[in-house]
């Protein structure tokens, strides 16, 4: 069992070391390491403002033991939203990002959204199964990125959840 909560500026040291990991850096499509002062930027501006409608809300996802295993990501977009997740490579396979993204639909609904719509990688099948298995649809449609650490564009399926 997990559970989600709002990231605090004590987070942020778990926050980067999930976004150091070699299988987080392939799967976002970066190429190296984040830069500490700009992702510290980021996470308290996101922190700061997460009390207020319409802003990126990040939570920590942790473990029945409270151990933080990942992160989610409310990414608001008018009525609709995204709901990126990341675990630790060390918890991956346990469940818990099934789990936290439960939750985030929840959540989102909370917030008053009327459906998810996210991108996920074409070839990143562990995360398309994932999203499937909470009810979440893979459209026919996607966007070509590029991504300059593979040298070449990967299709992005669009995922959606509509609220009933």
């Amino acid at each position: 069992m997990v559970s989600i909560r709002l990231a605090t500026k004590d987070d942020f040291d778990f926050f980067y070391h999930l976004k150091s990991e070699d299988f987080n850096i392939f799967w976002t499509g970066g190429n190296d390491r984040p830069n500490i002062d700009n992702l510290k930027r980021f996470f308290y501006s996101a922190v700061e403002n997460a009390s207020e409608k319409g802003t990126r809300k990040i939570y920590i996802i942790e473990n029945e033991k409270k151990e933080r295993v990942g992160h989610l990501y409310i990414i608001p977009n008018e009525s609709d939203y995204d709901l990126p997740c990341a675990i630790l490579s060390e918890y991956s396979g346990r469940g818990y990002a099934k789990e936290a993204i439960k939750l985030g639909l929840e959540e989102g609904k909370r917030l008053g959204f009327k459906r998810m719509i996210g991108s996920i990688r074409e070839d990143n099948i562990a995360s398309l199964n994932v999203y499937t298995s909470c009810g979440i649809k893979v459209l026919d449609e996607y966007k070509d990125v590029y991504i300059p650490k593979l040298g070449k564009n990967v299709k992005m399926n669009t995922v959606v959840y509509d609220y009933k």
